[in-house]
């Protein structure tokens, strides 16, 4: 039976513990970085309001860019639900008419810093529309190029996965392919 070598147990010691603060270290860089993102991203201030009409359910969105950076493809979504079993969520482009904004498509260029943007469509009431801004959120990049949904009205942010936008631009040509909406 051979001797334990007493001498190695610092040297194990010393290097696991420089491995988990070197682990540690590139864990709070990260993280300092993602609050740095989203610091940015929280700059874009929304607010939505419904209110029900003879047609449907009016939705109106206020968006104003309190960043010193430009907010790039700023476009409401609103989440209906399919008629399937299980009941699948699925989001859909509102490009609606603009009141502010020089542009009024789906497609809205950079919204510049103090710009606003308000814009206000009609929702028909056979989409299932619950009369409240609770299904509407408002997608967005920012100037990095990372693509951001901020949830109304508790104003939640999450940063979209790549799996997320590659769905959506793929949604978005087969679309103007057809000449059809989103669904």
């Amino acid at each position: 039976m051979e001797q334990w070598d007493w001498g190695t147990v610092p040297t194990w010691f010393s290097a696991l513990l420089t491995g988990g603060s070197l682990l540690l270290g590139f864990y709070i860089l990260l993280r300092d970085r993602r609050k740095e993102e989203q610091e940015e991203a929280r700059k874009l201030v929304c607010h939505a309001e419904t209110w029900a009409t003879d047609d449907g359910t009016q939705v109106r969105l206020w968006a104003q860019n309190t960043s010193d950076r430009p907010f790039l493809y700023v476009w409401p979504m609103i989440c209906t639900v399919h008629t399937r079993p299980g009941g699948v969520w699925t989001m859909r482009t509102r490009g609606g008419q603009t009141d502010e904004h020089a542009v009024a498509d789906a497609d809205a260029g950079p919204l510049m810093p103090g710009e606003r943007l308000l814009r206000t469509w009609l929702e028909p009431d056979e989409e299932e529309l619950v009369r409240s801004p609770a299904r509407l959120s408002v997608v967005f990049k920012d100037s990095d190029g990372i693509e951001w949904v901020r949830v109304l009205p508790d104003q939640r942010l999450v940063r979209t996965s790549v799996a997320f936008r590659k769905m959506t631009v793929m949604r978005a040509i087969r679309a103007r392919l057809r000449g059809l909406r989103l669904r």
